[in-house]
């Protein structure tokens, strides 16, 4: 639903504009519209203004986390899965999907929301956030940390910081130092092989 003019300059992590018979939303877990530059979950909806006015429909069927849903009414907006944010401009950034939502004690946590939050961090390089089950909260939240090249993290100024940024039920549990992140031929992280290492607390 977005696109790159041509010849226009890329913006790094950027998916382009909205093509003319959509308008895209970034909403809060409320369903409220958030304003540029914040993050949130995206949603697709049909043009307000122009020739393409109020001519978007959303797929029949779409695919959701309990299975395959009937598409919204006509005229509503879809809710994509993905976790992203608008500039000033109107362009749209796609940080991560929703899909990787962490229940701790009863709050939901979005993976992706706290690996931008996180990855902003001067000693970050790159940070890849986890649920994991836990008897008493349902969730824990585990941050595996890659720090940038010639810097020390340290676990407890980590924490800090996160507190600064986050409220407190996002705050990781945990946070693992490991000197290089998992990943396969094209440079993206194996989750499945993220380890505890000797750097962690």
């Amino acid at each position: 639903m977005c696109l790159e003019a041509p010849g226009s300059v890329h913006r790094p992590g950027c998916s382009g504009f909205a093509l003319p018979h959509v308008r895209i939303e970034v909403r809060d877990e409320l369903g409220r519209e958030l304003s540029r530059g914040r993050p949130g979950r995206v949603y697709v909806c049909p043009a307000s203004g122009g020739p393409w006015a109020g001519l978007f429909s959303p797929p029949r069927w779409v695919w959701t986390e309990d299975g395959v849903q009937r598409r919204p009414a006509a005229g509503a907006c879809l809710a994509t899965g993905d976790y992203g944010s608008l500039d000033a401009d109107g362009a749209v950034y796609i940080h991560a999907r929703q899909a990787g939502v962490i229940v701790r004690g009863g709050v939901n946590v979005t993976a992706g929301e706290l690996e931008t939050v996180l990855g902003g961090l001067d000693s970050i390089r790159e940070v890849v956030v986890v649920g994991e089950a836990d008897d008493r909260l349902g969730e824990r939240i585990v941050a595996f940390v890659e720090p940038r090249p010639g810097v020390t993290a340290d676990v407890e100024q980590l924490r800090a910081q996160a507190r600064a940024l986050l409220s407190h039920g996002k705050v990781p549990d945990e946070f693992v130092i490991v000197q290089a992140l998992p990943r396969n031929a094209l440079g993206k992280v194996l989750r499945a092989e993220l380890n505890r290492s000797p750097s962690s607390g």
